[in-house]
């Protein structure tokens, strides 16, 4: 979930549905709770930001030609 973008609310939900949580835990969760069940889901299952960029360290020889 991780983005430069911002999370609405329908895109809370929409990652939250995907990642197997229901309607009804709307209801009974927090918004903080609900963004640490994706988050911690994303962590378990490796799952990356599909708009997330890859980004890469620097080498020096990156410096250099820089």
């Amino acid at each position: 979930m991780e983005s430069s973008e911002a999370m609405t609310t329908e895109s809370l939900m929409v990652h939250s549905l995907e990642r197997g949580l229901l309607l009804a835990d709307f209801n009974e969760l927090s918004v903080g709770m609900i963004v640490d069940y994706v988050n911690h889901y994303d962590q378990i299952y490796c799952i990356q930001d599909k708009h997330k960029k890859n980004i890469e360290l620097a080498q020096q020889k990156d410096f250099d030609r820089f």
